[in-house]
């Protein structure tokens, strides 16, 4: 809501969102192992919650505050849904870190402050830390129970390449968490814990940083000053590279690449998409070997997906995304077999 225009507060913003998501999980349906979710919809379960209410005020001069309850996700690390796949659709640290990044439907309390010019832009938040922020049933938000802070950061550049120009985005940034966390290798004594049921070593927070590329290759595009350029027709590349504490993540770190044509010949809002992503299962994780009946279990290393989509732009308020998944060595397991998964998603704006 433009709350200038409505209530003639200059640069003053608001934003009010419900989610609602149900129906059943293809991990567990299928026994699927997968580290991150074929169907990106299914996140955090299905609930039904407040997802966004915020206060943006434009301060002049390039600077602005948000606050309110916010995904950790929609500001930070946000990189645009291009697949069903989680790989690639959402901010890539709350899905590989999901106990202490929310991404959306999940709000919490938090605000950020952020500079912005044409050129780049910088932006630092604080989030509360609270479990009980996943609960999965109706709520405003709880003003009880949350334990510590996140404090994301980041920045990025807008660029034009080449004789055409073509737009770019590139960003980095990174996280604090002065929550504890579980170390994923040793027990409370030090040691490595070896049996299921254990207490583990307490650390005393975590951290993660990534990188996040878009290039239009080719093509047309629509800009405004200060905000990333718009591809109307053409060849984009993405690209994604995130670590996450290796002491605390199970995940420690995931590479993603994608390419996404828009506007295809006779069908100019249509789009084909091709991705490809692995996440790696921390190292020291790994090194756990966790015995059944005397015997030593699974070894895991990382996991590769890859998708292809067609984007059928059927009416203006309509489309429908049919798409083909490939799991390699799904969960980090060499011994299972490739997954083969056929979806699709659907979108109808009123």
């Amino acid at each position: 809501m433009n709350a200038e225009k409505l209530l003639h507060w200059k640069g003053a913003s608001f934003n009010f969102t419900f989610t609602w998501r149900s129906g059943r999980n293809l991990i567990t349906d299928a026994g699927l192992y997968t580290l991150q979710q074929p169907q990106e919809v299914w996140g955090r379960g299905q609930t039904t919650r407040l997802t966004q209410l915020w206060y943006n005020q434009n301060l002049g001069g390039g600077f602005s505050f948000k606050v309110g309850r916010l995904p950790t996700g929609a500001d930070f690390d946000n990189i645009p849904c291009l697949t069903m796949i989680n790989y690639f659709c959402g901010a890539t640290t709350g899905n590989m870190d999901g106990s202490r990044w929310y991404n959306w439907p999940v709000s919490v309390w938090g605000g950020l402050v952020k500079y912005n010019n044409p050129h780049w832009y910088f932006q630092v938040g604080a989030y509360e830390q609270n479990d009980r922020n996943l609960d999965n049933y109706l709520f405003i938000g709880y003003l009880h129970g949350a334990t510590d802070v996140l404090l994301p950061f980041e920045t990025g550049v807008r660029v034009h390449l080449g004789s055409h120009g073509y737009p770019g985005a590139y960003r980095i940034g990174g996280w604090i968490n002065t929550a504890a966390a579980p170390d994923v290798l040793l027990a409370n004594d030090g040691r490595p814990a070896t049996l299921a049921g254990v207490s583990m070593l307490q650390r005393s927070g975590s951290h993660g940083g990534y990188l996040w590329f878009q290039q239009q290759l080719t093509g047309t595009f629509t800009e405004k000053p200060g905000e990333d350029a718009v591809v109307t027709q053409g060849l984009t590349a993405y690209v994604t590279l995130t670590m996450v504490d290796k002491e605390t993540g199970p995940v420690s770190s995931q590479v993603t690449a994608s390419l996404r044509y828009l506007g295809l010949p006779g069908r100019k809002n249509d789009a084909v998409t091709l991705a490809f992503g692995t996440n790696h299962v921390n190292s020291r994780l790994a090194t756990l070997y966790w015995y059944q009946d005397g015997k030593k279990g699974p070894r895991r290393n990382s996991e590769f997906a890859i998708e292809t989509d067609y984007t059928f732009q059927a009416t203006k308020w309509l489309y429908l995304e049919p798409n083909v998944q490939f799991w390699v060595d799904p969960g980090g397991y060499t011994q299972k077999n490739m997954i083969t998964v056929f979806g699709v998603k659907t979108g109808v704006t009123f």
